[in-house]
């Protein structure tokens, strides 16, 4: 991801699971730019990782080279002299639900306050339903004209829930 990042174009690149006879079922993924494959990552299968004598948690990426060349500039954007906030959230989806997709919603909801989404846990166990699992993100929110309230930032928050209720099932974990 950071790799990706760094082409300026982070955010069109998705990773999707899927098998590849090479990589362990269940984690592996297809690399796609703007939807088209560009390449796989995931850890080796352990039966070829056991035949070629390497560690069996053996991490394997191969991406086109030419979607890491096509990189944008990034554009100055003056710094706020306003604080940063940050607000976490924990909420639970199906386990289908890809990172990509989250991310997606959060960012749209979240409007120009919103200046940076992070996914810090995923969790999948005791007090989390079958079939669903436990996603963490923290939002970061500033505005470079004033310091946000209170008020600001619940509208925010509230905004980004109700995205993820309406578009994928989410609820609030608790």
């Amino acid at each position: 991801e950071a790799l990706l990042a760094m082409t300026g174009r982070g955010t069109e690149f998705e990773f999707r699971g899927e098998r590849h006879p090479a990589l362990h079922p269940g984690r592996s993924a297809r690399i796609l730019d703007g939807g088209r494959p560009v390449g796989w990552i995931g850890t080796l299968h352990p039966e070829l990782a056991g035949r070629l004598d390497l560690p069996a948690h053996t991490q394997l990426a191969e991406i086109e080279l030419a979607s890491l060349e096509s990189a944008r500039l990034s554009r100055f954007a003056p710094i706020s002299r306003f604080p940063a906030l940050r607000r976490d959230l924990a909420v639970v989806v199906d386990t289908a639900v890809p990172w990509a997709e989250i991310r997606r919603v959060v960012v749209d909801a979240g409007g120009e306050t919103l200046k940076e989404t992070r996914l810090f846990d995923v969790y999948r166990g005791q007090g989390v339903e079958n079939g669903r699992k436990s996603i963490a993100l923290g939002l970061i929110l500033q505005d470079s004209s004033r310091t946000l309230t209170d008020q600001d930032i619940e509208s925010v928050v509230s905004r980004v829930t109700a995205a993820l209720r309406e578009q994928l099932g989410a609820s609030l974990r608790e």
